[in-house]
């Protein structure tokens, strides 16, 4: 028997309402001689817990090393720009014929590279080059949460999950 909540019963996500009614629930079947199958989030994969890594435990979210701040630069056009947060490394790609270099970060906040000047003969064409940025970021992978704050059930990567590679955890609950 699958008993959903209706939208006139769904009280917070783990608030003492909540458990309250776990508990009346787990008492009557019982009274019954029924067994109960308690199934988190949602009908998805456990450890987004309803929103509260993000929230309280943003130290424990997913996270992942992305090259995904991309920038199309011109042979001897120079690029000045902030360093993007969190950068870890940066490289160019030469339109050309794909090969790469690996750009040194600044001591600071501001990144200024020129990219070299093949290409600018008149009769040769000017090759763009990409500046790729390396980044760690947090992030995640899509999630549907069955309790979200703005009362939909779509699919994406608002709530993070836990990232289950991290050795040392904090007692959560």
């Amino acid at each position: 028997m699958n008993i959903g909540w209706g939208s006139h019963l769904k009280p917070k996500y783990l608030s003492p309402e909540q458990l309250a009614l776990a508990k009346f629930t787990v008492e009557e079947a019982s009274k019954r001689g029924m067994k109960v199958w308690i199934q988190d989030e949602g009908n998805y994969p456990s450890g987004f817990a309803g929103g509260l890594i993000d929230k309280e435990y943003p130290q424990l979210r997913m996270q992942g090393i992305v090259a995904d701040i991309r920038v199309t630069v011109l042979a001897g056009q120079t690029l000045t720009m902030a360093l993007p947060p969190d950068t870890l490394g940066a490289f160019a790609v030469k339109g050309s014929d794909r090969s790469s270099a690996v750009i040194p970060l600044p001591a600071g906040s501001q990144f200024q590279w020129t990219a070299p000047n093949e290409g600018l003969d008149p009769g040769l064409p000017r090759w763009p080059w990409t500046v790729v940025f390396v980044r760690h970021v947090y992030l995640s992978s899509p999630t549907r949460a069955s309790d979200r704050e703005d009362g939909t059930n779509v699919m994406d990567a608002r709530y993070s999950l836990i990232d289950y590679l991290i050795r040392k955890r904090l007692a959560l609950f």
